[in-house]
């Protein structure tokens, strides 16, 4: 994990807090993609509109947090 030192000294908790909740969407987001069908592209399409809603959705999230950092 992140630790403190890693972060803008002046960052607050709930900074801190949100960093990380992003960075747990994100990688739950990545272990779901990682299931077979949709490295192999065999999902219903139901299945794959979903993986690419869950990636968006993570992405978006984490892009309001990261660009905080850079």
């Amino acid at each position: 994990m992140y630790s403190q030192k890693m972060l803008d000294q002046a960052a607050s908790d709930k900074e801190i807090h949100s960093f990380m909740a992003a960075d747990y969407v994100m990688r739950d987001t990545m272990g779901i993609l990682q299931h077979h069908d949709a490295v192999t592209g065999t999902a219903k399409q139901a299945v794959a509109n979903d993986y690419n809603r869950r990636l968006y959705e993570a992405m978006d999230f984490n892009n309001k947090h990261y660009n905080k950092l850079v």
